[in-house]
């Protein structure tokens, strides 16, 4: 496992998760919810190493340099790994008629497909937008992300997520969504499109 600048990275967590696996992004760092076969923090020279699971399909790996994600479903020897720097995500919330909408919290989340297997990752945190409809969030994950708006459901505290819009976050860098509608998000990408027609 490498740091962005090539140098191995020590303190590095690693989830090598497995079908339908549900786990946590928590800040810089992964954690697993059950068992600890398929996780582990990197030693100094930055090598890592998992027995082969059955029903393994990818590494998630986090550190305060940056993350990666890499599938091993067909295989995994002799990876190396590059870290990409975490990413700011700004942007604007307003109505339809152009108000700010105040006060909202929002969270991020990763797209997945229960059905095909794929595994959760659950990235933990909250923001609220402020008085002029602005958010802001830190050590985003460079991949395709959901900003989504958290809406409590029933008792007990639960809540449920609305998709505001969707981007694929550039790493080390702050992106800039400009104004997001509220509960009005943009098409998904085309390959997802025809994916979902095809049922994959």
């Amino acid at each position: 496992m490498l740091l962005p600048d090539g140098k191995p990275a020590s303190g590095a967590t690693i989830l090598y998760a497995v079908l339908q696996e549900q786990f946590g992004l928590n800040g810089t760092s992964v954690s697993s919810y059950g068992g600890k076969e398929g996780f582990l923090t990197t030693k100094a020279d930055g090598k890592f190493s998992f027995p082969r699971l059955s029903k393994g399909l990818k590494l998630f790996v986090a550190h305060p340099s940056g993350y990666v994600e890499e599938s091993v479903e067909r295989g995994g020897d002799n990876l190396k790994l590059r870290l990409k720097p975490w990413a700011t995500l700004t942007g604007t919330l307003v109505y339809s008629n152009g108000t700010a909408a105040a006060n909202v919290p929002l969270d991020l989340a990763i797209d997945y497909n229960w059905q095909r297997g794929d595994p959760i990752m659950h990235i933990q945190g909250k923001i609220v937008t402020d008085a002029q409809g602005n958010f802001l969030f830190t050590n985003v994950p460079p991949r395709h992300i959901q900003v989504n708006r958290m809406q409590t459901s029933g008792f007990g505290g639960g809540y449920s997520s609305i998709q505001q819009t969707w981007l694929d976050v550039s790493p080390g860098v702050t992106n800039e969504l400009g104004k997001v509608t509220y509960d009005t998000p943009p098409p998904a990408p085309m390959i997802d499109q025809i994916k979902q027609k095809l049922g994959l």
